[in-house]
Protein backbone atom coordinates (compact mmCIF):
# COMPACT_ATOMS: atom_id res chain seq x y z
CA UNK A 1 0.00 0.00 0.00
CA UNK A 2 1.58 3.09 -0.93
CA UNK A 3 1.02 6.62 0.46
CA UNK A 4 -0.96 8.26 -2.49
CA UNK A 5 -2.83 5.56 -2.48
CA UNK A 6 -3.66 5.76 1.81
CA UNK A 7 -4.98 9.39 1.44
CA UNK A 8 -7.28 8.68 -1.69
CA UNK A 9 -8.96 5.96 -0.03
CA UNK A 10 -9.03 7.88 3.31
CA UNK A 11 -10.39 10.99 1.32
CA UNK A 12 -12.38 8.62 0.21
CA UNK A 13 -13.64 7.58 3.55
CA UNK A 14 -14.13 10.93 5.03
CA UNK A 15 -16.30 12.15 1.83
CA UNK A 16 -18.27 9.60 2.68
CA UNK A 17 -18.51 9.95 6.57
CA UNK A 18 -19.60 13.34 5.82
CA UNK A 19 -16.60 15.39 5.71
CA UNK A 20 -16.38 18.46 3.69
CA UNK A 21 -12.95 19.07 1.89
CA UNK A 22 -11.84 23.19 2.98
CA UNK A 23 -8.95 24.69 1.06
CA UNK A 24 -6.50 27.03 3.12
CA UNK A 25 -3.94 28.31 0.34
CA UNK A 26 -2.19 30.20 3.13
CA UNK A 27 -1.54 27.19 5.23
CA UNK A 28 0.44 24.68 5.98
CA UNK A 29 -2.10 22.28 4.90
CA UNK A 30 -3.65 23.35 1.49
CA UNK A 31 -6.78 21.62 1.90
CA UNK A 32 -8.50 19.76 5.20
CA UNK A 33 -11.72 17.73 5.75
CA UNK A 34 -14.39 18.91 8.78
CA UNK A 35 -16.44 17.07 10.00
CA UNK A 36 -19.74 18.56 10.87
CA UNK A 37 -21.66 15.68 11.31
CA UNK A 38 -22.84 13.58 14.52
CA UNK A 39 -21.57 10.23 12.59
CA UNK A 40 -18.25 10.69 13.57
CA UNK A 41 -16.91 11.69 17.03
CA UNK A 42 -14.22 13.81 15.38
CA UNK A 43 -16.87 16.69 14.70
CA UNK A 44 -15.25 20.10 15.07
CA UNK A 45 -12.01 19.20 14.11
CA UNK A 46 -9.98 20.12 11.11
CA UNK A 47 -8.15 16.93 9.85
CA UNK A 48 -5.13 17.38 6.51
CA UNK A 49 -5.89 14.61 4.01
CA UNK A 50 -2.55 13.41 4.23
CA UNK A 51 -3.22 12.61 7.99
CA UNK A 52 -6.62 10.62 8.12
CA UNK A 53 -5.68 7.42 9.90
CA UNK A 54 -8.68 5.60 8.61
CA UNK A 55 -6.15 3.01 7.43
CA UNK A 56 -4.59 2.45 10.68
CA UNK A 57 -7.00 3.71 13.64
CA UNK A 58 -10.01 0.92 14.88
CA UNK A 59 -11.20 4.31 16.15
CA UNK A 60 -11.21 5.56 13.01
CA UNK A 61 -12.33 2.77 11.05
CA UNK A 62 -15.25 1.13 13.39
CA UNK A 63 -17.36 4.57 13.22
CA UNK A 64 -17.51 3.88 9.22
CA UNK A 65 -18.51 0.22 9.45
CA UNK A 66 -20.96 0.92 11.88
CA UNK A 67 -22.79 3.77 9.28
CA UNK A 68 -22.22 0.54 6.80
CA UNK A 69 -23.76 -2.06 8.67
CA UNK A 70 -27.01 0.65 9.43
CA UNK A 71 -27.45 1.33 5.91
CA UNK A 72 -30.38 -0.17 3.99
CA UNK A 73 -27.66 -0.09 1.01
CA UNK A 74 -25.47 -2.61 2.95
CA UNK A 75 -28.01 -5.29 2.16
CA UNK A 76 -28.22 -4.72 -1.66
CA UNK A 77 -24.54 -4.58 -1.66
CA UNK A 78 -24.89 -8.36 0.08
CA UNK A 79 -26.54 -9.52 -2.33
CA UNK A 80 -25.06 -7.65 -5.19
CA UNK A 81 -21.83 -8.91 -4.87
CA UNK A 82 -22.69 -12.87 -3.98
CA UNK A 83 -22.82 -12.16 -0.39
CA UNK A 84 -18.58 -11.68 -0.44
CA UNK A 85 -18.80 -9.35 2.54
CA UNK A 86 -21.26 -10.95 4.62
CA UNK A 87 -21.34 -9.37 7.95
CA UNK A 88 -19.00 -11.54 9.64
CA UNK A 89 -16.64 -11.62 7.14
CA UNK A 90 -16.39 -7.63 7.08
CA UNK A 91 -15.28 -7.24 10.40
CA UNK A 92 -13.95 -10.60 11.39
CA UNK A 93 -10.32 -9.77 10.81
CA UNK A 94 -7.33 -8.43 13.19
CA UNK A 95 -5.80 -6.63 9.85
CA UNK A 96 -7.53 -4.09 9.66
CA UNK A 97 -6.34 -3.75 6.20
CA UNK A 98 -8.23 -6.33 5.07
CA UNK A 99 -11.65 -4.06 7.00
CA UNK A 100 -9.73 -1.03 4.91
CA UNK A 101 -9.92 -2.38 1.90
CA UNK A 102 -13.62 -4.03 2.56
CA UNK A 103 -15.12 -0.29 3.54
CA UNK A 104 -13.12 1.08 0.27
CA UNK A 105 -15.17 -1.79 -1.97
CA UNK A 106 -17.93 -0.78 -0.16
CA UNK A 107 -18.43 3.08 -0.71
CA UNK A 108 -16.81 2.46 -4.10
CA UNK A 109 -20.07 0.13 -4.98
CA UNK A 110 -22.37 2.54 -2.90
CA UNK A 111 -20.93 5.59 -5.45
CA UNK A 112 -21.78 3.36 -8.19
CA UNK A 113 -25.09 2.60 -7.29
CA UNK A 114 -26.93 5.32 -5.80
CA UNK A 115 -30.03 5.13 -7.32
CA UNK A 116 -30.58 1.75 -6.15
Amino acid sequence: MEAKEIIEVNKLIAEFMGGKLISFPNSEYKEVYEFETEITYFSGKKWPPSVLPYHSSWDWLMPVVCKIEEMDEYQKYIDATSGMFGKDDFINSKDITITWYNVLDFIEWYNQNKTI
